[in-house]
């Protein structure tokens, strides 16, 4: 059920395929954030073939069926003339949650994103951030539509005067319009303390286990699909910005939807305590960085 195969007992003109189904291709995840993946057992062209998205779509329209199963195309240069178009047929999908007060995770405000195993952590990070600086302007704006409702609803209000040129006939002589005051300064400067500060974020993922891939959901590469397992038995660990540079491939994170916790800081501190030196024992296996940058 992988690909269309015909057999048919006697020569015939005008036999078709019949309807597609891809069911069998995939691999099925259950549990916090279901998800599919192309089942790594199958080999393409043997099992199934890729082709342009316009191509499957005249095939749906056809044909009918599916589900339809949709990857990255990428190019790549193998030399200067012949460029290469590489699918990615396994993306890392991460979901990216924000910790509440305790440190703990909050999954009302989890992100579900998929990257390519060849992005960097810091590539997941401008994400968080550029999300972190969109849900800020959204914030803004609905304050201000409800500041504007508000005002508009009251009753005898007297309408704000319009900033025209004659109102600032009387302005005291020797003060250009542009000048920035002291407040506008403070104003501007609180403005970019808070933006700052609502960036700031450490970035933990589950923790590797000997032998085992990194666990998924607290759930181990062996058995994706058991649901017993929770986020409370998942062990984190915290990445350090030297690891910025590392591509998420690297990481081995186990098939399924990977969480990665955004820990904020609460009043100043944060809500999880990181790695204390006095906390190892002898035994304890610990990542030490080299003088040639080998971990």
């Amino acid at each position: 059920d992988a690909f269309w195969e015909i057999k048919p007992e006697e020569k015939s003109d005008g036999l078709e395929p019949g309807e597609m189904d891809n069911t069998g291709l995939l691999r099925e995840f259950k549990g916090k954030f279901p998800m599919s993946e192309i089942r790594r057992d199958l080999q393409q062209i043997r099992d199934y073939f890729t082709v342009p998205e316009p191509v499957y779509n005249k095939l749906e329209e056809w044909y009918h069926g599916g589900p339809k199963i949709s990857r990255v195309a990428r190019k790549i240069a193998v030399n200067s003339t012949e460029p290469k178009v590489q699918v990615v047929k396994y993306p890392v999908s991460l979901a990216l949650i924000e910790s509440d007060k305790e440190g703990k995770p909050d999954f009302s405000t989890a992100i579900v994103k998929e990257f390519t195993p060849s992005d960097t952590l810091k590539t997941v990070k401008d994400f968080v951030i550029n999300s972190m600086e969109q849900e800020a302007v959204r914030s803004k704006l609905d304050k201000l539509e409800v500041k504007g409702s508000a005002i508009k609803g009251e009753e005898g209000s007297q309408p704000a005067p319009a900033a025209t040129a004659e109102a600032d006939a009387g302005a005291p002589k020797g003060e250009d319009e542009n000048t920035t005051t002291n407040e506008e300064i403070e104003d501007e400067s609180k403005t970019k303390e808070e933006k700052e500060s609502k960036q700031k974020f450490r970035m933990w993922i589950p923790e590797k286990q000997e032998g085992k891939e990194m666990k998924s959901l607290g759930v181990v590469a062996e058995d994706p699909e058991d649901e017993t397992a929770t986020a409370e038995e998942v062990k984190w660990t915290m990445l350090q910005k030297i690891q910025d540079d590392m591509e998420l491939g690297q990481f081995q994170f186990a098939p399924g939807v990977t969480m990665i916790l955004l820990e904020k800081p609460v009043d100043g501190k944060w809500p999880r305590e990181g790695a204390d030196w006095r906390s190892f024992k002898v035994g304890d296996k610990v990542d030490v960085l080299d003088t040639i940058s080998n971990w």
